[in-house]
Parts: C-alpha cells; structure tokens; sequence
C-alpha cells in the first residue's frame, strides 16, 4: 500500500489502494493537470464546432477529430501519469510542457491511425445494424465487436509505453497487440472501471429533466476532472504490465514483447536494442 501520494501504487491495481492513495493523494494535481488540458481541448472544440457548423450538421467523423488533434497533448498527460505510477515527484507544468515535445509526434500518428480504426469500425457496426436478421451479418458484427475490443485494450497499453521507453511507433502497435492479451486481467479491470464510471454519470443525468443542466454538468465534468481520471486509470493499471513485460522481460515469457531497460527519464536516453519476437 501507499503511504503518501508519491509513493509507488502496488502492482496489482487494487482498487482500496487506487482510491485511498493515488486518487485522493493525487486530486489536486489531477484537476490542475486537466485545467492545462482544458487549453487545447477548448480550442479543438471550437474547431469541431465550427467545421459542423460549415457542413450543416453534427457528423461523427468531424466530432471524432478530436482523437487525432488533442493525442499530441494528451502525452503530456501520460507523462505526468506515468511519473504518479513510479511514485515520483510531480512538477506538473514542467513534466506536461516535457511529456508533449518529447512525445507529441509519436502520439499525433497514433492519433490519426486510432481515428482511422474508430471511424471504420462505426461505419462497420452502423452497416451490420441494420441487417440483423441475416446470420453471416450477426456473425460478422460479433467479430467486429471482438475485434474492436482486443484494439481498444491494445490503446490502453500504447500511450504509456510510448511515454515509458524509446520505440519505433511499429513495435509499440506490436508489443501493445500482444499486451492486450498478457495483460488482459489490467485491460478488464481498466474497461470496468471506464465502464462504471461512465454508467453513474449517465444514471445521475437521466434523474434530472432539464438538458441545460445536463450540458453544464457534463462540461463541468470534462473541463475539471474527467479527461485526466481516465488517463490516471489507464495509466495505473497499465504501468506494472509495461514495466514487466516491456522494461524488465526477464522470464522467456516476457520476452514475446520488443524489450528496453531504458525509460524515457533523461533527455538523452539512448534508443534500446530490439529483441526479436519468439512466438
């Protein structure tokens, strides 16, 4: 267990340690953290809005730009998490400012290729639906729905370990494949949680009538905390399977993953030596 806010969580992710320590050790940094995140957030948002605007309507993928265009910034946002899951010390404008120049490019290519993936997949899930009657549809729905799954678990593992070790954006996608399955007891736990949250704020605005209410708690929601507790989770439960199978790869098991001993903690960190994958 932790003592204080800079201590390191435990490695299983347990949820009375998640909440005693690193949340509540942890809050004022977090909402500082999604303050400066609010930054570009509303900026993107203004862009959103105003090519919807353009094109007469709210689309999907004009909304869903906002992956691509805030992903440079959320890797400020990942660093800082990753420095809460060592237990180190946080200088959050230092660290935010350190996180994006060293990591913006890498996550902004992530960024169009996650939107690449999501925006396909809705196209797919939105052509399946309305032919449910024909098996080979409901067939191949089930195994977009897999599929989407295992890519979604894949993200959960991506953004630390980009701000964790120097690799080539080809051998994250590779390690972050096989971490969605070695790691599937962090990557569940992870949807769980992103799931529960989700369903109270949804069971709370469906108490309440008037929509202007829900549109303002929603923002209040996003600009002051939302964005960065969902990094902070994925980030705690992704940490320890990075730091065992991606840094430390000690056992032949461990080894199925591109490896480094190096984190990205200095300026100068040399780039890591690749080992082969042995299926």
């Amino acid at each position: 267990m932790m003592s204080n806010s800079n201590s390191k969580p435990e490695k299983n992710g347990a949820l009375i340690d998640f909440l005693s320590n690193v949340l509540t050790g942890n809050f004022k940094k977090l909402v500082l953290i999604n303050l400066l995140l609010d930054i570009p957030l509303v900026i993107i948002a203004g862009i959103i809005a105003l090519i919807s605007y353009l094109l007469g309507g709210i689309y999907i993928f004009v909304v869903m730009l906002v992956i691509p265009l805030l992903a440079p910034f959320s890797a400020g946002v990942f660093y800082i998490v990753r420095n809460i899951a060592k237990g180190e010390k946080i200088k959050i404008a230092e660290q935010f400012k350190r996180g994006v120049k060293d990591n913006a490019f890498q996550f902004f290519i992530q960024g169009i290729i996650h939107y690449l993936v999501f925006t396909g997949f809705y196209v797919a899930f939105e052509f399946y639906r309305n032919d449910l009657s024909n098996p080979l549809i409901i067939s191949a729905l089930v195994a977009s729905i897999i599929v989407a799954l295992i890519y979604l678990f894949m993200t959960f593992n991506m953004g630390m370990m980009t701000v964790t070790v120097k690799l080539k954006s080809i051998d994250i996608f590779k390690n972050s494949l096989l971490l969605s399955f070695m790691a599937i007891v962090q990557n569940v736990k992870t949807l769980l949680a992103m799931l529960f949250i989700f369903a109270l704020i949804f069971s709370v605005t469906i108490l309440i009538s008037d929509m202007t209410i829900v549109v303002c708690i929603l923002a209040a929601l996003i600009l002051i905390i939302l964005p960065t507790l969902i990094f902070l989770i994925i980030g705690y439960n992704s940490y320890p399977a990075i730091k065992d199978f991606v840094i430390d790869s000690k056992t032949e098991k461990k080894r199925l993953c591109f490896h480094s001993s190096q984190q990205k903690n200095l300026r100068n960190t040399p780039r890591v030596t690749q080992m082969n994958m042995s299926m």
